[in-house]
């Protein structure tokens, strides 16, 4: 039996996939296209594509369903690992919109007027290296950056397995769960 909660984790975790996943392509496309300068507009085109109709929608969609998560499961929001973990969306989205995608914008306008040896461009391909990573650590950082089991309780953490929560071995269950010692 699925619950509400249950339906936004798997949501929640596809989306996670879908944008981490595209991102960490970014580093494949430019290394094939730095091989390869021919290709060195495409490539960038491609990531721009991917970042703006994939990854940053998918983005949202980890934003939405976290916040839909603490919600549904009753959790308080001022839990230190959900407050790091908005803080560090934050930062995330931060980075991206005022210097990941001007970037990339920038490096796309010198690959199209064919001034891709310029000092500018060199400079703009070096940032590129350093932010991209450095965006990748930010959401390592969001995805570990939590308790192993979350403080969910009882009644949250019963249903969310299909069982009632006035059940006997959902009751026997949180009296001995670690989570709730936390």
């Amino acid at each position: 039996m699925f619950s509400l909660y249950l339906v936004l984790k798997f949501i929640h975790i596809f989306a996670a996939i879908i944008a981490v996943g595209s991102n960490i392509t970014y580093g494949v496309w430019n290394a094939r296209s730095h091989a390869d300068p021919a290709h060195l507009g495409f490539a960038l085109k491609g990531i721009k594509f991917l970042d703006d109709r994939i990854a940053n929608p998918a983005y949202g969609v980890l934003l939405l369903t976290g916040l839909l998560m603490v919600f549904v499961g009753r959790l308080p929001i001022t839990s230190l690992w959900i407050v790091l973990a908005l803080i560090l969306f934050a930062v995330l989205i931060l980075v991206a919109v005022a210097f990941y995608s001007p970037l990339l914008r920038d490096q796309i306008k010198l690959v199209a007027a064919g001034d891709t040896t310029s000092p500018d461009f060199t400079r703009l391909a070096r940032r590129n290296q350093i932010l991209g990573p450095g965006i990748g650590l930010i959401v390592v950082l969001i995805l570990v950056n939590r308790p192993r089991r979350l403080r969910v309780g009882c009644r949250m953490g019963c249903a969310s397995m299909g069982q009632r929560a006035s059940s006997t071995s959902c009751r026997m269950r949180c009296r001995r769960s670690p989570a709730r010692s936390r």
